[in-house]
């Protein structure tokens, strides 16, 4: 079974499954509520990040009992859908985005690996996200036509604010090269449970102070309404081809 995580805006996107199931699972991290089918010839598990009302801001997402539904429920291959700020003139607003790196400024750890009886675990993040699961997606992007960056480091906030000028002059300065809310503690606990994680990203808006632009989640809405047909349609067409055994360093035991 492949994992979809939806981002803001992209919830009805996701929802012409067949044999489609929407449920809710108890996690020792909370209640979650999901959705299977069948989409593209391949078994879907789609959990909306933000909550089905979309009524979970970034710092209150459930992110420990979104990654171990997933988990129980079979998934080892995931993507996650999200929208970000863009500080790279050569991702401009409007280009899909696979980034390759990950820079963590968030304010809470989350982990599954809490010590005591289990003993101290590290996890190996060298590559945050599935090399294999990005590859696929670059040759799709070749081959089907669509404007994909591949690459680039994402640099991820605690927020729900966006972040200030001041913020986006520092990430600058660590390369960063897009900035969002969520992906940080996603792709980490995904690495910790063994499932491949695959980034999608939808640049919607260049960052704090780049332009005399305010930022709003109007303004981000508006955007993802624009390129989520692009995004939805590149990974439909990539499902298919994701690796069926794994050699990544995502499956490695910890």
């Amino acid at each position: 079974m492949i994992g979809i995580i939806g981002g803001s805006g992209l919830y009805e996107s996701f929802r012409d499954m067949s044999d489609r199931k929407t449920d809710i699972m108890h996690t020792p991290h909370g209640v979650i509520d999901y959705t299977t089918g069948s989409w593209m010839g391949e078994r879907i598990a789609f959990i909306p990040r933000h909550g089905p009302e979309h009524d979970l801001p970034p710092h209150r997402v459930r992110f420990k009992a979104n990654i171990w539904a997933l988990r129980e429920l079979g998934v080892r291959r995931l993507v996650g859908t999200c929208a970000v700020g863009t500080l790279n003139q050569k991702i401009p607003p409007g280009r899909i985005t696979v980034p390759d790196q990950l820079i963590d400024l968030t304010k809470e750890t989350r982990s599954f690996f809490n010590g005591r009886r289990e003993g101290v675990r590290h996890v190996d993040m060298t590559e945050p996200f599935c090399p294999a699961l990005r590859e696929v997606v670059r040759e799709v992007s070749v081959e089907t036509g669509p404007s994909v960056h591949i690459g680039g480091t994402y640099a991820c906030f605690s927020g729900p604010t966006f972040e200030t000028a001041a913020e986006i002059r520092m990430v600058k300065v660590l390369g960063g090269d897009l900035v969002g809310m969520t992906l940080a503690p996603e792709a980490k606990l995904a690495r910790e449970a063994g499932i491949c994680y695959l980034p999608v990203c939808m640049p919607v808006n260049w960052a704090a102070g780049l332009t005399r632009e305010l930022l709003s989640h109007k303004q981000t809405l508006e955007q993802v309404g624009q390129m989520k047909g692009e995004l939805v349609n590149l990974i439909r067409w990539s499902l298919g081809r994701f690796p069926k055994e794994r050699d990544c360093p995502c499956a490695r035991e910890h």
